[in-house]
């Protein structure tokens, strides 16, 4: 795996049916080192790192593949990522009841 678009849309390498995931959210590209470049792109719901217990958000950032992270409420890894393939993630919608700002 060099590389991995994470979104809702069906063009992705790995779709999240989840409502706060953008159709696009996030790419991932894999380092020399072992480790990953993930950027967000642009989402709605951000990307975020889980740190010293608090949920960061961010542009870009290198994480381990075993590393928490979160694309709008979905959480995952990135070897979680890499097991999926080309695989839909089946996931939990929120509830508009849980996520009111999804209401439009």
């Amino acid at each position: 795996m060099d590389h991995i678009n994470v979104g809702r849309s069906s063009s992705n390498d790995v779709v999240l049916e989840n409502l706060t995931v953008s159709r696009r959210h996030a790419e991932i590209i894999s380092r020399p080192d072992g480790l990953y470049d993930v950027t967000d792109l642009e989402s709605t719901g951000g990307t975020f790192v889980h740190l010293k217990g608090e949920w960061v958000r961010f542009e870009q950032a290198t994480v381990r593949g075993d590393e928490p992270l979160r694309f709008g409420t979905q959480k995952l890894t990135v070897n979680d990522l890499i097991a999926a393939g080309r695989k839909m993630i089946q996931v939990t919608t929120p509830t508009l009841r849980e996520h009111p700002e999804l209401v439009g």
